[in-house]
């Protein structure tokens, strides 16, 4: 199993009501100094009724919808982190102060490559499982992915992990292990100022849920026969 945990993707998610998609776009975010106006796209921007996105050159995306919009930062593999998404989310906050914010959400997704999607199952499957008649099934492999949750001072961490292949190209693919996780907040507060305070500080505080994410992953990266998950067997 290969030991390295890379971060490659970083995300901050802003609940509301009654957004409405169709007004974020590339000149308004630029006019509204949301963002530089040097910024480029990577690609024409996708319109729907429901759901806008704009997907920037330097890996940074904007997903609209009524209820949410969310902040979405690629990582680059070998670089230290050099996160602009808290800055672009605040920035949304304080230059739409109106918007009836609901919750913030704080994103991340790590993954760990394994020399073949065999090594990776049996990690899954024989390391953070224990191996019972459950993962016996005729017709092929079991399945399986995990779900826990770490409680926080505020809020609680929630903590998938998945068997994944990791896209190299067309026609190129590893092996790897998935973990997404995402600390969840409901606004705090009496005021809609209060909340739209509390709204920043959420934000302000994703450095300090992204190393808790890391510490908490690379506990199952290090260590992981130290942290068996007995599944019980059926009665």
């Amino acid at each position: 199993m290969s030991q390295a945990l890379v971060v490659q993707e970083i995300g901050i998610s802003l609940a509301a009501k009654d957004l409405n998609p169709s007004a974020l776009n590339p000149d308004f975010l630029k006019y509204s100094d949301i963002i530089p106006s040097d910024w480029e796209l990577a690609r024409p921007p996708v319109y729907t009724n429901q759901v806008v996105q704009i997907v920037f050159k330097n890996g940074l995306s904007l997903i609209a919808q009524p209820n949410r919009v969310d902040f979405v930062e690629s990582v680059p593999t070998g670089q230290d982190r050099d996160s602009q998404v808290h800055k672009i989310a605040q920035q949304y906050v304080q230059k739409l102060p109106k918007v009836d914010y609901q919750g913030v959400s704080i994103n991340a997704r790590a993954h760990t490559k394994f020399a073949n999607t065999s090594e990776a199952h049996r990690y899954l499957t024989t390391q953070l499982l224990t191996p019972g008649s459950w993962s016996d099934n005729e017709a092929g492999p079991v399945q399986a992915a995990i779900q826990m949750g770490f409680p926080q001072e505020r809020g609680q961490l929630n903590l998938s992990i998945n068997q994944a292949e990791l896209k190299r190209s067309e026609t190129e693919s590893e092996a790897a292990i998935l973990f997404s996780g995402n600390f969840n907040y409901e606004l705090e507060g009496e005021t809609p100022e209060n909340r739209l305070n509390d709204v920043q500080q959420l934000i302000g505080r994703w450095d300090s849920c992204i190393q808790t994410f890391e510490k908490v992953v690379q506990r199952f990266v290090q260590s992981p026969t130290d942290l068996l998950i007995p599944m019980a067997e059926a009665v």
